[in-house]
């Protein structure tokens, strides 16, 4: 599967996005924010997981989750609005478990994201969407 990084600017970029089902960290806009299509129902396998990474950028961190979680994603580039975040994993995991980590992730580092189907979208938080 073909991994896709973007750096698009925010200015003029139309997002089709309503802002009243905005929430904290992601939403979706063909299911719900809190399972989206790339998490099955029954998959409670764990997988053995180990990630470090200090004060890494999105771009460092973002496509790891997207192989393990197996979506693609675009990163927009107001980058000077991100924050650097260190990252510690060392376990068992499930997809679900993961997905809730990645989440995390985003929320410290002053991101949030828009799911459809299996395409992450990432940007700023304080990003203004028309």
């Amino acid at each position: 599967m073909k991994r896709i990084i973007a750096l698009i600017p925010l200015s003029g970029l139309a997002l089709c996005i309503s802002l009243g089902l905005m929430t904290a960290g992601c939403l979706s806009s063909s299911s719900s924010a809190s399972k989206p299509e790339f998490l099955s129902e029954n998959d409670n396998k764990k997988r053995e997981i180990e990630l470090n990474i200090d004060k890494g950028s999105l771009f460092d961190i973002v496509p790891v989750f997207a192989e393990w979680l197996d979506f693609d994603y675009i990163i927009f580039s107001d980058t000077a609005n991100y924050k650097p975040v260190t990252v510690i994993l060392k376990g068992e995991y499930t997809k679900r478990e993961l997905w809730d980590r990645f989440l995390k992730v985003l929320e410290a580092s002053k991101a949030k994201c828009t799911v459809e189907k299996r395409k992450v979208r990432i940007y700023p938080v304080n990003a203004e969407l028309p």
